[in-house]
């Protein structure tokens, strides 16, 4: 039970706290396989008239939660062809752990992303991040809030750009992201 004061846990062992102590709720059990969960979908669209046309896409998500951590990964794949030629073929791979320091504020040590789409001419693309992310919501006025989203600092693997070498770009990025 929570309220605007109190947290109480109901079990084996009665457990109440302030309010301002808890960090997250997150279904739980006495199993590793508890904490996990995951969906997928796989979408096929084919059309046949003046031209003919086949799209696939592919999504996938796997992830651990725990009230002080999570590790997520992702799939999105996407394919189509129009008179037998392609026009896209994509793949996207991103994961993440977030490491929860109190209330307002997760680490997150890790931050990775695998990209390739072969015909925007990207063979593969790697980027590593790592940061320090606030859910923390500040009110601006009746008109919305505005919520700080990752800042992380990151570097990138690009080896298509120069034929056998590895190209490392580092830099920072921030967001602010508006929630009405």
């Amino acid at each position: 039970m929570v309220s605007n004061d109190i947290v109480r846990v109901f079990g084996p062992e009665q457990v109440t706290l302030p309010r301002e102590q808890l960090t997250g709720i997150t279904p739980g059990g006495n199993r590793e396989v508890d904490f996990w969960s995951g969906k997928a979908s796989l979408g096929l669209n084919f059309q046949r008239g003046n031209t003919r046309q086949a799209t696939e896409s592919a999504s996938a998500e796997l992830a651990r939660r725990t009230p002080a951590t999570v590790i997520q990964l992702n799939y999105l794949g996407n394919f189509s062809e129009v008179n037998g030629e392609q026009n896209a073929n994509n793949h996207r791979i991103t994961g993440y752990y977030d490491i929860r320091l109190n209330r307002d504020w997760f680490l997150r040590p890790l931050q990775v992303e695998y990209y390739r789409d072969q015909l925007a001419n990207l063979a593969h693309r790697g980027t590593l991040g790592v940061g320090l992310v606030t859910t923390s919501l500040i009110a601006t006025d009746s008109n919305g809030w505005f919520q700080a989203v990752p800042v992380t600092s990151t570097r990138s693997l690009r080896p298509w750009r120069r034929p056998g070498r590895q190209d490392f770009n580092s830099g920072g990025d921030a967001a602010i992201q508006f929630q009405g």
